[in-house]
């Protein structure tokens, strides 16, 4: 798989840091931010091939993050988008995906999890 540059929106400092030890793992570049408004002006400034963006954030969450990417109103170029979150109702993955998201990841994230679905971005370099 080719290294990929992934934007970490999360507010959880272990949730961080465990996300960034497996990105770093699987051979990817990282860059970690703490809130939604984060989120968007990292990715209004650079180029990311995925986003894992947690649902509840301070500021702007992750549904809301996504709802301004999709709504064709940006000019920023949108990644891959993962929904990351530890409420999980049985539905939940799918809700997300309806949503606007590319893929979901319950938390605790699994790095095996993790690694199929990167290994699903389409290559776009």
């Amino acid at each position: 798989m080719a290294t990929l540059r992934i934007l970490v929106a999360e507010d959880n400092e272990l949730n961080q840091k465990v996300l960034a030890g497996y990105l770093s793992h699987l051979g990817h570049s990282t860059e970690i931010v703490i809130g939604g408004d984060q989120a968007l002006e990292a990715l209004a400034a650079d180029r990311y091939d995925a986003a894992l963006l947690d649902i509840h954030m301070p500021g702007t969450d992750g549904l809301g993050i996504v709802t301004q990417l999709r709504s064709g109103d940006s000019s920023t170029e949108v990644p891959f988008l993962i929904a990351t979150t530890g409420t999980v109702q049985s539905d939940s993955g799918q809700s997300f995906i309806d949503h606007g998201f590319d893929g979901f990841l319950p938390k605790p994230i699994e790095l095996e999890n993790l690694k199929q679905l990167l290994e699903q971005i389409p290559h776009r370099r």
